[in-house]
């Protein structure tokens, strides 16, 4: 496929299935930014465009994940970096926070706690800096047994019969400024800036009903009741309707060494066209007996900002923007190429 691309960011076409289960290709747009003093520039050097989930060391826990989602139904901000204490000097807890536009969230990250008796913790281990990820919100596996549906690979749940049992379990090391846990039996909802795990209960909801129908009657295609949601990977607060328009303010508190980080997304727009094969180009789409092209020759592309992955600690910003184009079979050539330019 011939890509023209006079941008300077990373331009791919990947085929997949699209909201209404037909076949799409979808047009991916990855810029990276340099964060400066309130404003970003382009990247001298562009990250390309992600095949596979991020791996946060061995957590099990995926600091941003891959960009070849067909279609995401709203935008997703993830924060990939770590909360420091003020200062650089080790403390117990840390209070952090990130704001979008008028969208505001906060933590509290502790040292490692256990607890000592069934509504009191030992003192948390002072830290200067801690990587934040999935696996130190609340959830897991109960040390006598029993997953945290919510978050399969976290800490903090417990599921005991007798309260004294929960004596040296561990607790989650991010909590909510608004819900903190009282005791051992608490079952708040789990938070964070980065990414919730495939693994969470929101998201295996989302893949639909994988049965002895859809074994035999739509495998491979997803199941009739697939909702893209699963393709959002942002915790709640971090996902925004409607997409984003690109410029807005972003704002992080602790989670630099200097404490305080504030910059605007650039506002620009990538715009896409499609060119399809003329149909008596032999063997593709609309020839010599082939379902005919799902779309006009050349297609303006509609691309959505849908992804926005802060890397506070490299000063970057990776913008994704995401365009689905239909087509009418997967295993028939239809898109010759695509032209991308920057508007905005």
């Amino acid at each position: 496929m011939n890509i023209e691309n006079d941008t300077p960011f990373e331009v791919a076409v990947v085929p997949g299935v699209g909201p209404e289960m037909r076949p799409v290709a979808t047009v991916v747009v990855k810029a990276t930014y340099e964060i400066g003093d309130g404003e970003v520039a382009p990247a001298a050097t562009q990250e390309p465009v992600a095949y596979a989930d991020e791996p946060l060391g061995e957590t099990g826990v995926a600091r941003w994940e891959a960009d070849t989602a067909p279609f995401k139904p709203r935008a997703d901000v993830i924060i990939a970096g770590s909360v420091h204490a003020p200062g650089g000097a080790p403390a117990p807890y840390v209070e952090a926070g990130v704001r979008v536009g008028e969208r505001r969230c906060g933590v509290r990250v502790f040292g490692d706690r256990v607890w000592e008796k069934a509504s009191r913790s030992s003192k948390p281990t002072p830290f200067a800096e801690m990587e934040l990820g999935a696996h130190l919100a609340f959830g897991g596996v109960s040390p006598t047994g029993g997953v945290c549906d919510e978050n399969p690979i976290g800490k903090g749940f417990a599921v005991v019969g007798k309260r004294q049992d929960a004596k040296g379990a561990p607790l989650a090391n991010i909590e909510s400024l608004e819900r903190p846990v009282q005791s051992w039996n608490d079952h708040p909802e789990p938070v964070g800036f980065g990414v919730v795990p495939r693994s969470a209960a929101s998201r295996i909801a989302a893949l639909g009903t994988f049965d002895e129908t859809w074994r035999t009657e739509r495998s491979p295609l997803p199941p009739e009741d697939f909702r893209f949601d699963y393709h959002n990977s942002a915790y709640p607060w971090l996902q925004f309707d409607g997409y984003l328009a690109g410029d807005e303010e972003i704002e992080l508190l602790r989670l630099t060494a200097d404490g305080r980080l504030s910059f605007r997304l650039p506002g620009v727009a990538p715009q896409a066209v499609v060119h399809r094969f003329a149909s008596e180009t032999p063997g593709v789409a609309g020839s010599d007996g082939q379902p005919p092209a799902a779309g006009p020759g050349e297609e303006a592309v509609e691309m959505h900002l849908d992804t926005c992955v802060v890397r506070p600690d490299d000063r970057i910003v990776c913008l994704t923007w995401r365009g689905v184009v239909s087509v009418a079979d997967l295993e028939v050539p239809e898109i010759d190429g695509v032209t991308v330019r920057l508007g905005g």
